[in-house]
């Protein structure tokens, strides 16, 4: 049950995403949220994992159901970019993990919406990205900021913003090379993720048991990264993880979200949830049966 690294298919997530019925509540409320305005308030992550629900829910700034708050809450994002092109949340300082996050939801709008009116901030931010890991004393990318650095890599494959790519896997090379193997599912994730952004052929081989966490709902994070990472396996390794997402299903809360976690509240991860079974939407009817609340 598994499959070289080198092989795994590069593909835009809006051709990923698809809707998942029993989110609609909860996408109608972040939507509703968004275009009241709430969103002039919420930091980046807010706003970051808010657009990737959506887009991983089949939405953008030019089609699907939830276009309308795509627009707010891309606006808001390009609102807490500065002149130096870094994302900073009102009221805070920069955080170099938050605006590697921004940067890879503003890249994934600027590809899946074909909208060229965001190649700017595309391009500022990237060169923020730059800028923030060039200093003598900025350490190399930590294993999360080096995940999400190669997605915003794979990313901008597909686009014109292409010749941005290069300082980009730069960086995964850095944050990879600290990363060492088989320590957990976690990092074998992210190796994998990194090994799709340099090309590494000799990579080892990806299975599920080397990355996929025993328990979904314990990171979200993992879950979010891990569900990037099965996408290459055999159509019916992909089928069997379908089954833990249904599990997610099953652990909202009344409200239709999923609860705080230790730092991460619920608007956030609400939001990675929802991004990731709308990714294994895409691959298997994830909800086929009906399940969860």
């Amino acid at each position: 049950d598994h499959r070289d690294l080198h092989s795994f298919p590069t593909r835009r997530s809006s051709d990923l995403g698809r809707p998942v019925p029993e989110l609609e509540p909860l996408l109608a409320a972040f939507g509703a949220a968004a275009t009241a305005d709430d969103a002039r308030a919420w930091r980046v992550p807010e706003l970051s994992w808010t657009l990737l629900a959506f887009a991983g829910n089949g939405a953008t700034l030019r089609s699907g159901a939830h276009k309308d708050p795509v627009k707010h809450l891309t606006r808001a994002l390009r609102e807490r970019q500065q002149e130096s092109g870094a994302f900073v949340s009102p009221g805070g300082t920069f955080d170099r993990y938050e605006h590697v996050l921004g940067t890879f939801a503003m890249a994934r709008m600027r590809v899946e919406s074909n909208y060229k009116l965001l190649d700017r901030n595309v391009d500022r931010a990237v060169g923020a990205l730059g800028a923030a890991f060039a200093a003598d004393d900025a350490p190399a990318p930590t294993p999360d900021e080096t995940a999400l650095l190669a997605m915003l890599a794979v990313t901008l494959e597909h686009d014109l913003v292409a010749e941005l790519r290069p300082d980009v896997v730069e960086l995964v090379r850095r944050g990879a090379a600290a990363i060492e193997p088989h320590v957990s599912r976690r990092s074998d994730a992210i190796r994998h993720l990194a090994a799709v952004a340099l090309g590494d052929v000799a990579a080892p081989d990806l299975t599920v048991a080397r990355c996929w966490p025993g328990d979904l709902a314990a990171d979200a994070l993992h879950t979010w990264l891990a569900a990037f990472a099965v996408r290459g396996l055999p159509e019916r390794v992909r089928r069997a993880q379908g089954e833990h997402a249904r599990g997610l299903l099953g652990g909202r809360e009344a409200d239709g979200r999923w609860a705080k976690d230790g730092d991460l509240d619920a608007q956030v991860r609400s939001a990675m949830f929802a991004a990731v079974l709308g990714m294994l939407q895409a691959e298997v009817e994830v909800v086929e049966h009906g399940a969860g609340k």
